[in-house]
């Protein structure tokens, strides 16, 4: 029977031993939670972004959640950065009260984990900054949506 080894395995047997990122092995697990309540009077509209915040240089997202308050038909976000719009969520409809799990699409799609690489906030570099952009209608006055993120730092 044949052993295989996945990464941190893979980096433990090699000779020398290679060091693993603290992102990827024994990082201290942080939590990013942002609310946003549309404003009554003029809320987002479509191409409009919803800025939620900045994580920090070389955190990895593992995992979060978008909980919302029933919205306007036919109206959807995203969740990603000014790099990539989708980076850890595609379009996801907000019309009817939920929640949909963030799964980055690395990972969902069995690739490596993204790590915050470039904070340059303001900068169409920048790969810090947590934003959703509107679509498909705009967002329905008094909305509240949480998000939650859970992530680790290379320290």
């Amino acid at each position: 029977m044949a052993n295989f080894q996945a990464t941190l395995a893979a980096n433990r047997a090699n000779n020398p031993q290679l060091v693993n990122k603290a992102n990827q092995q024994h990082g201290a697990l942080r939590v990013f939670r942002s609310v946003y309540t549309a404003p009554a009077s003029s809320p987002p509209q479509v191409a409009d972004v919803i800025q939620w915040g900045y994580l920090p240089k070389g955190a990895v997202v593992l995992q979060g959640k978008l909980n919302y308050g029933a919205g306007t038909a036919a109206c959807t976000i995203n969740l990603g950065d000014p790099q990539s719009a989708a980076r850890y969520l595609a379009a996801t409809a907000i019309n009817a009260a939920g929640a949909t799990a963030v799964l980055p699409v690395n990972q969902t799609n069995g690739g490596t984990d993204y790590e915050v690489a470039t904070p340059n906030p303001g900068a169409s570099t920048d790969d810090s900054e947590i934003r959703s952009v509107v679509a498909g209608a705009a967002v329905a006055a008094n909305q509240v949506i949480n998000l939650t993120l859970y992530y680790v730092v290379n320290a």
